[in-house]
């Protein structure tokens, strides 16, 4: 994923799982299988907290407050980590992102 597409992920960016996977808890981490490619990702327990969170949609900014309730981390660093996460995610195409008032209309 290039810059470009990191730019338009932004706190208010709502994060939802695509339909074309299938996770599964393997100890305290996910594996999540996208049915299309047939392609395998695998989510270390913060990545995998996070995929549990989005099992509703649910924007950076929600995901960031909910990780920093649950984990030791600033803002700016949680923040950073889970738009990298969300571009590999939509470069696998595991997730789908839109606009706040995608989903609020």
């Amino acid at each position: 994923m290039g810059l470009i597409d990191l730019a338009r992920i932004n706190s208010k960016s709502i994060i939802e799982r695509t339909i074309d996977q299938v996770s599964s808890v393997l100890d305290d981490e996910v594996v999540i299988l996208n049915t299309n490619t047939g392609k395998y990702f695998n989510l270390n327990p913060v990545g995998s907290r996070v995929w549990e969170i989005i099992e509703t949609p649910s924007s950076i900014e929600a995901i960031v407050n909910q990780i920093m309730d649950e984990y030791s981390v600033d803002r700016d660093r949680c923040q950073s980590d889970i738009i990298q996460l969300t571009g590999k995610l939509l470069d696998a195409d595991l997730v789908k992102v839109h606009p706040e008032q995608a989903l609020n209309t």
